[in-house]
């Protein structure tokens, strides 16, 4: 999972306009970017920094709750 994690996040951080990036949407800006591998499904949600339009925050890294 680690790997694909880190994957998912050289993805973000190269081009977070992606549909990739953006595959569920949580309204506010607030994106989720699904995670998996042969076991396990995650969740990284993020949004880009109001002061800072190129910064990306990332709000949580974990078990998918919606999987």
């Amino acid at each position: 999972m680690l790997d694909a994690i880190d994957d998912a996040l050289d993805v973000l951080e190269d081009d977070p306009s992606t549909a990739a990036c953006r595959k569920r949407s949580f309204g506010g800006g607030l994106w989720g970017m699904p995670v998996r591998d042969r076991h396990d499904d995650w969740l990284i949600v993020w949004e880009r920094d109001a002061d800072e339009p190129d910064i990306i925050r990332v709000r949580y890294i974990g078990v998918d709750p919606f999987a």
